[in-house]
């Protein structure tokens, strides 16, 4: 019909060219093909948050409930947190952070010079971020691990019963199997030019 935006396509190894109708808006850019928010983390999760600086300086932030304040460690002689509220935004670490642009790991070669925060979550993942800026951009490095945490007293394994028969004793003991060999983790790794979104 007249005033009608139209295309003409071909299919692979096809002679004919079809006219079509339709808005075949096609994004050139990786971050057009995916959800740039790649992770969200609530701040009262996140138990204890790490962060070893180029220069050898570490950092480290940790509380033992989700509605607790960040305890700052290793606090000079003589000196005092001026900002409860700071060290706090430290928990926002993993919420709504978004990338512009997403490689493989393998594929960014990261200098020798890096920033690296190990975030720890009361159920027992850690992430790992490596940044550094390379050919003027951002770029961080995700890894995730995932151990569950101890056993509670409530979750214990109970005691083993006892029954008696006319042979003698006879034991069984009840609980679950743990598997032995160290610990059992989900790992993923990834490769972002990363963003954090405004609240």
């Amino acid at each position: 019909a007249a005033g009608t935006q139209g295309y003409y396509i071909r299919l692979p190894g096809g002679t004919k060219a079809l006219l079509v109708e339709g808005d075949l808006n096609i994004n050139t850019k990786a971050s057009g093909w995916f959800d740039q928010e790649i992770i969200n983390i609530k701040p009262e999760h996140v138990s204890e948050v790490v962060v070893h600086h180029p220069d050898g300086a570490n950092v480290r932030l940790s509380r033992n409930a989700g509605k607790d304040d960040f305890v700052l460690a290793d606090i000079p002689g003589g000196k005092e947190v001026q900002s409860s509220y700071t060290l706090n935004r430290i928990g926002d670490i993993l919420e709504r952070v978004r990338a512009d642009d997403v490689k493989s790991a393998d594929k960014v070669k990261f200098p020798d010079q890096v920033t690296t925060a190990t975030i720890k979550t009361f159920d027992g993942m850690t992430a790992v971020i490596t940044s550094a800026v390379i050919d003027k951009d951002n770029w961080s490095r995700f890894s995730f691990e995932f151990q569950p945490p101890p056993a509670t007293a409530e979750e214990k394994p109970a005691p083993a019963a006892e029954k008696t028969s006319e042979s003698g004793t006879d034991t069984t003991s009840t609980g679950s199997t743990s598997a032995s060999g160290g610990e059992k983790t989900t790992a993923v790794e990834k490769s972002a030019k990363t963003g954090r979104d405004s609240k």
